[in-house]
């Protein structure tokens, strides 16, 4: 017992992730994507590259809510300004 709660002390500083991943007693489960299919404006395309298919998984889940994460420009926007300034007690 005591080389478990040794492990996890070492993996709370070292291994935050594996940590927690412990606590939880879950199973592992990954998800492998080794092809993307696409459709834009009716033009069907495979990628089976690795790189495409990265390059393409990225690129879904940044657009499927609508919007692409980029800079913001808040100029159109004040009351939003002070928002975004860097804090200085952080």
């Amino acid at each position: 017992m005591d080389t478990f709660i040794h492990e996890r002390n070492q993996n709370y500083k070292t291994d935050k992730k594996k940590m927690i991943k412990s606590g939880l007693e879950r199973p592992h489960t990954s998800l492998s994507i080794d092809k993307v299919y696409k459709n834009d404006n009716n033009e069907d395309t495979l990628y089976t590259e690795e790189n495409e298919v990265k390059e393409q998984t990225n690129l879904h889940f940044q657009t499927i809510a609508g919007a692409i994460n980029c800079e913001k420009d808040l100029s159109q926007h004040p009351e939003w300004q002070e928002q975004y300034q860097p804090k200085r007690d952080i």
